[in-house]
């Protein structure tokens, strides 16, 4: 309800650091594995498609980790039988040819969710009809999509009804520089326009979104403004 009630006030702050995807996962694969609830059979496992020095982007850590626990307790919850499986890929642009994007996912072999709960499933509160309401409050998978839209994600859902669920988002992708394994020229190589005498204005609600912006940015000695709205932009034009 803390969580619920800050995300709502816009209190909850971006804090964008050092980020090793691939321990994270494992690390969270080892902790559920493990979980207590667990049903005997159910294997939890995960799927990496990079190596451990390529797979290090700029996220927030703390965030992250609190969406894809939330995301690994539910399958945890409401799988029965078969596997849960934890990863993520990269997803190209198809304008550079450069990975902009990761989609993280958990995919479980669970009860699954009903078509006609799928639209109200990340409502406060709601909870699936005939499930057991001990098993939770209904607030974890609207803290899950009000925090991915914070990192400038949505969250997408595939159920079927006895055979399973995918939960999934997909974030902006902000790499380490030259940790990524890429056949493609950093932009910095490329071409170092200067822009000095420019001011640029940043209508962005979501604070990801801004930071990657103003990386790709920052070598152009470009001015830049954030609005983290269009009230708020319409207004910084007006008075500038």
């Amino acid at each position: 309800i803390i969580d619920i009630s800050k995300l709502k006030s816009g209190v909850v702050n971006i804090k964008v650091n050092r980020v090793r995807l691939n321990d994270l996962i494992r690390e969270l694969c080892k902790i559920y594995a493990s979980d207590e609830r667990l049903r005997k059979g159910v294997e939890v496992k995960y799927k990496l498609p990079l190596d451990d020095e390529h797979a290090i982007v700029l996220s927030d850590s703390t965030r992250l980790r609190q969406i894809l626990s939330n995301l690994l307790d539910n399958a945890v919850k409401f799988t029965n039988e078969g596997t849960i499986t934890i990863g993520y890929e990269v997803l190209d642009s198809p304008d550079t040819n450069k990975s902009n994007f990761i989609r993280f996912y958990v995919v479980d072999t669970g009860i699954g969710i009903p078509l006609s709960e799928q639209n109200m499933i990340f409502t406060k509160y709601h909870q699936v009809k005939n499930i057991d309401e001990s098993m939770g409050t209904g607030l974890g998978l609207a803290i899950v999509e009000a925090l991915v839209s914070k990192l400038g994600g949505k969250m997408l859902l595939k159920s079927e009804l006895g055979k399973g669920s995918e939960f999934s988002f997909k974030l902006p992708c902000l790499w380490r520089s030259g940790e990524h394994k890429s056949e493609i020229k950093p932009i910095d190589k490329i071409a170092n326009p200067n822009f000095a005498n420019h001011h640029i204005l940043i209508a962005e609600d979501a604070e990801i979104n801004y930071l990657f912006l103003i990386n790709l940015l920052k070598k152009s000695n470009v001015k830049t403004s954030w609005a983290k709205n269009g009230k708020d932009a319409v207004e910084f034009v007006l008075e500038d």
